[in-house]
């Protein structure tokens, strides 16, 4: 799932573009970019409390699952929204996304890393955490340059997509996963 999410944030990292999208897209100004900026905080937060009232997520995997495909769809939605209000808005599900995804991840990765390895695992962990922002921001910027503010999101959506439906596809014990650390079985 670290692997998932490297990849998916490293083609969706939206947030180096939202000054073009705030200035040349939506023509929000200081003021717009500063909300724009600020949702996906909104949904992080949104997301946090909803994990709160829900408990315990049985299905980490699937959750995370949906989640990775909720944040490419935002993702795909947004590149190409010129209304303000829903760019707001799917900017707030990217946040509420990551947010959920990242909270599944962690358990997830706690549970599988054997004692003995989960120092080094979770520097490992750490730096794809920290990096894939760095990357995305590399990655996104050089799209952009290639087919445009829009197209290099709708690029990050696409792929994030595949690569999410192709890890639900092929890999069943991360859509099995549970949060008592087994894959559940087909009784």
């Amino acid at each position: 799932m670290v692997m998932l999410d490297f990849v998916i944030v490293g083609v969706g990292y939206y947030r180096p573009l939202l000054p073009v999208f705030a200035k040349d897209i939506l023509f929000v100004g200081p003021a717009g970019f500063g909300m724009l900026s600020s949702a996906p905080a909104i949904g992080g937060i949104v997301g946090t409390f909803a994990l709160l009232l829900l408990g315990d997520v049985k299905n980490k995997g699937v959750m995370a699952l949906w989640a990775f495909l909720a944040y490419a769809a935002a993702l795909g939605i947004f590149a190409v929204s010129t209304n303000f209000w829903l760019s707001l808005l799917l900017l707030g599900i990217l946040g509420l996304a990551n947010s959920l995804q990242a909270v599944m991840r962690q358990p997830v990765f706690h549970l599988l890393t054997p004692d003995h390895l989960r120092g080094r695992a979770f520097s490992v962990f750490n730096m794809f955490s920290q990096g894939a922002n760095s990357v995305g921001a590399t990655e996104v910027g050089f799209m952009a340059a290639l087919v445009g503010t829009p197209g290099s999101l709708l690029f990050g959506c696409a792929v994030g997509t595949i690569v999410t439906l192709g890890c639900w596809a092929f890999w069943p014990g991360l859509r099995q996963f549970r949060s008592d650390g087994t894959a559940e079985t087909n009784r």
